[in-house]
């Protein structure tokens, strides 16, 4: 969508190209939109954006989303509402010790955290992170006989051809009856 190209452009343009660089962005962008939703939702609306960036600058997508899900666990400390164990301590604070917990009180503990584990995760992105390339795992994934005979589809697979003379020819798949009268699943018209 629109709103996902304009996140990836803004991504690259403080990332640039550099594989680290755009990491610390896309860390710093999951830690502070996680501050305000839960990580897992943040996670989903950042997801479409970073893969796009990693296609953009042909970066492994690997090498970026692996970052954006340990920083988003690590926003969701620095506000009430970035984080559900927050709201319960608010919660428990405020019955039992009447003592009212603010928005940003978690961030005094929160934003060192959230900029040590940046730091400390930015370190080991070259050395240990998987470079998982889109056209590797294509090059690795079965073609289509491959996995016809993996499967054991060709045994059980075949290709027909309607005549027009056929009781069938002119229907469609639901109309033609193949389930109910023979037992057959059409995988597809051509």
């Amino acid at each position: 969508s629109g709103a996902t190209s304009l996140l990836a452009r803004l991504l690259q343009r403080a990332g640039g190209t550099d594989e680290w660089r755009l990491a610390v962005a896309v860390m710093v962008t999951a830690c502070a939109v996680s501050a305000f939703m839960p990580n897992a939702a943040a996670v989903a609306v950042l997801l479409p954006a970073v893969v796009l960036l990693s296609r953009r600058t042909q970066v492994a997508p690997s090498r970026l989303l692996i970052p954006l899900s340990f920083a988003a666990v690590l926003g969701g400390n620095l506000t009430l509402l970035g984080a559900t164990p927050n709201l319960l301590v608010a919660d428990v604070a405020r019955h039992r010790e009447h003592v009212d917990i603010g928005m940003f009180d978690f961030a005094w503990v929160g934003l060192p955290m959230a900029v040590a584990g940046v730091a400390v995760l930015v370190w080991p992105i070259r050395r240990m992170l998987p470079v998982h390339r889109p056209e590797d795992r294509l090059r690795e994934a079965l073609q289509p006989e491959a996995a016809a005979r993996h499967y054991g589809l060709t045994r059980t697979l075949f290709r027909m051809k309607v005549l027009p003379k056929s009781g069938v020819a002119g229907r469609s798949i639901a109309e033609s009856g193949l389930r109910a009268t023979y037992g057959l699943e059409a995988v597809a018209v051509v």
